[in-house]
C-alpha cells in the first residue's frame, strides 16, 4: 500500500512540474506529507477536491509489482469471485430455465394425462351401456358355456361309477332317471364294473312308475327317515345275477312295490339284497324267484286293501333260498287273503328259509308263514328267535301244505307263537322240530290233517304249550319231551 501511495504522490508531483514551469518541481521534491488525504465527497474529478483520482493514474501505470502482495490477493480473489460469480449466474439461470422447463414439462405431461383422462372419461360417458351390456354379456357367456358343457357332458359325475340323485344340486333329480341313463355315467354294469345309484334326501315322488333294476347296480338312500321313494321296482327279462336296495322307505300303493323274478336258479345267482328299508303298501310287498333274497334290518308294513287282486303278503318266494335277519312284517290289511310269507308255489324249484331275530304281527286273521311245496335246497328250514303273533280268531302261524309230495324238514328254536293254530300240517311227508319254544293257542298247539303221500311228523321239547294237540292223520305223530303247560305243570302229548 505504501509503495502505491508514493507512486501516486510521485505522479501528482510530476504534473504540477509540467503544467507550470513556475511551479515546477525538481525530482524527488514532492514529499509524502505534501500530499493530500482524498476528501471523500469530490469523487472522481480531478479539478477539485483533494487526494488521487483515478484521471491522475495512465492506463498500464499501475503494474502489479508496485502493489501489495496481501491487495493483489484480494484481486485476485476478487476476480476469481467475479468469474464465479458469472459462472453461478450462468448456473442460477440454467437452473432457473430448467425449474421453467421441468413446470413446462410436467404441465404438458400433466396435460397430456389430463387429455387422457378427458378422453376416457368421454369414452366411459359414452360406452357406459356398451360397458354393462359386455359386462352382463360376459356373464351369459359364462353360464352358457357352463350349461354347453354341461348338455355336452350330459351330466358331470362327482366319482366313479357313482351319480348323485338329489331333489336340487345333484346330478339327477329321479332314481328312475339316473337307472335308465346308467350307460352314460357308468358303462356296462358287470361283477368287474359295478355301479351304485346314491339317493340325497327328500321325497321323490314316481306314482305309477317301476325302476327296472340291472345286475351288478345298487340303489343306496341316505337313511329310512331321510329318504322316500314312492315307486316300484322290478327285473329285467332273463337273469339278474346280483342286484340290491338300501337305507331309505319305499311307499307303493299303485302296484307292488318289489316284483322282481330273476331267472332259472340254477343257471343264474339271482341274488337281491335289501337291508335299512322300511316298506308301506297295500299290495304284496315283496315278489321274488332267484337263487337268494337276502333281507336284513327290513320292516314291512301292509295296510288298506289290495289293488293287484285278493291277496297280500310280507315277502313271497317262489323258488330259491331267503334269508332274513331282523325282519318285521307287520299286517292290518282287510284283503282276502293274507300271508307274512309264502315260500314256494313253484312247479319245479324249491324254496328254502332262514329267519331269525324276526317277528310277523297281524291285528287281522291271517297264515303266518305258508310253507307251500316248499321242499327247502339248504335241507331243512330254520328259524330261530322268531315272534309270530296274529289275530286270535282264525289262521295258522306256521302252515305247512306240500301238494307236491316233496320231503321238507324244519327247525325251529326259541319261538314265541301266540295265534289260533301254532302249527297246521297236511300229511304229505314233512317233518318239524319245535325246541325252547312258546306256544299259546287258543285251539290247537298241532293241528294235522289226513294226507295222501307221507306222514307229517312233529317233535316238540323243552317248550311251554297252550292249547291242545290234535292228529288226525293215523300215520302221523306228534312226541313231545319235557314240556310244561301255562301252569308250569308236566304237559302230556296225546
Amino acid at each position: 500500500m505504501r509503495k502505491l501511495t508514493s507512486f501516486i504522490g510521485i505522479l501528482a508531483i510530476g504534473s504540477l512540474c509540467f503544467s507550470s514551469n513556475a511551479l515546477a518541481l525538481k525530482p524527488d521534491d514532492v514529499l509524502s506529507e505534501h500530499i493530500m488525504e482524498a476528501d471523500g465527497t469530490s469523487g472522481q474529478d480531478t479539478g477539485t477536491g483533494s487526494g488521487i483520482k483515478t484521471g491522475h493514474i495512465q492506463d498500464g501505470a499501475v503494474t502489479d509489482a508496485k502493489i501489495s502482495d496481501v491487495a493483489m490477493a484480494k484481486v485476485t480473489g476478487l476476480a476469481t469471485a467475479l468469474a464465479d460469480k458469472a459462472d453461478q449466474t450462468y448456473v442460477d439461470t440454467g437452473l432457473a430455465v430448467k425449474a421453467d422447463q421441468t413446470s413446462v414439462d410436467a404441465a404438458l405431461a400433466l396435460k397430456a394425462d389430463q387429455s387422457a383422462v378427458d378422453t376416457a372419461l368421454a369414452a366411459k360417458a359414452d360406452t357406459a351401456y356398451v360397458d354393462t351390456g359386455l359386462a352382463a354379456k360376459a356373464d351369459q357367456t359364462s353360464v352358457d358355456a357352463a350349461l354347453a358343457l354341461k348338455a355336452d357332458l350330459n351330466h358331470t359325475h362327482y366319482y366313479g361309477n357313482t351319480t348323485i340323485v338329489a331333489l336340487s344340486g345333484g346330478e339327477y333329480t329321479s332314481p328312475l332317471a339316473a337307472m335308465n341313463d346308467i350307460a352314460n355315467w357308468c358303462g356296462v354294469p358287470s361283477d368287474s364294473n359295478r355301479c351304485l345309484i346314491k339317493i340325497m334326501g327328500g321325497v321323490y315322488d314316481m306314482t305309477g312308475s317301476t325302476i327296472t333294476m340291472q345286475d351288478y347296480v345298487e340303489i343306496a338312500g341316505s337313511g329310512q327317515t331321510a329318504t322316500k321313494l314312492i315307486v316300484g321296482f322290478a327285473a329285467p327279462a332273463g337273469n339278474l345275477d346280483e342286484t340290491a336296495v338300501r337305507n331309505m322307505t319305499i311307499e307303493n300303493f299303485s302296484t307292488k312295490p318289489f316284483s322282481l323274478y330273476t331267472g332259472n336258479p340254477t343257471t343264474a345267482n339271482g341274488r337281491l339284497s335289501l337291508s335299512d328299508l322300511t316298506i308301506n303298501t297295500n299290495n304284496p310287498a315283496i315278489d321274488y324267484g332267484g337263487a337268494e333274497l337276502i333281507a336284513n334290518d327290513v320292516t314291512i308294513n301292509i295296510s288298506g286293501t289290495s289293488n293287484v287282486g285278493n291277496e297280500v303278503y310280507g315277502i313271497r318266494l317262489s323258488y330259491g333260498v331267503m334269508y332274513l335277519d331282523n325282519v318285521g312284517i307287520n299286517i292290518s290289511s282287510a284283503s282276502f287273503l293274507r300271508t307274512g310269507l309264502w315260500l314256494g308255489g313253484h312247479a319245479t324249484y324249491d324254496a328254502g328259509l332262514v329267519m331269525r331275530n324276526s317277528s310277523i304281527h297281524s291285528s287281522v286273521p291271517i297264515n303266518g308263514i305258508n310253507f307251500y311245496s316248499a321242499g327247502s335246497p339248504l335241507g331243512a328250514h330254520r328259524l330261530s328267535n322268531v315272534d309270530i303273533d296274529i289275530d286270535n280268531t282264525a289262521g295258522y302261524a306256521l302252515n305247512f301244505t306240500n301238494t307236491n309230495g316233496t320231503n321238507f324238514k324244519t327247525i325251529i328254536d326259541n319261538a314265541n307263537i301266540s295265534a289260533p293254530v301254532a302249527v297246521f300240517g297236511q300229511a304229505y311227508g314233512s317233518t318239524i322240530e319245535l325246541n325252547h319254544s312258546y306256544i299259546d293257542s287258543p285251539y290247537n298247539v298241532v293241528k294235522i290233517f289226513p294226507g295222501a303221500s307221507a306222514p307229517f311228523d312233529v317233535s316238540i321239547a323243552a317248550s311251554r304249550l297252550k292249547g291242545t294237540i290234535n292228529n288226525m292223520d293215523a300215520t302221523s305223530t306228534v312226541t313231545c319231551f319235557n314240556n310244561y303247560t301255562e301252569n308250569y305243570t308236566a304237559y302230556t302229548c296225546p
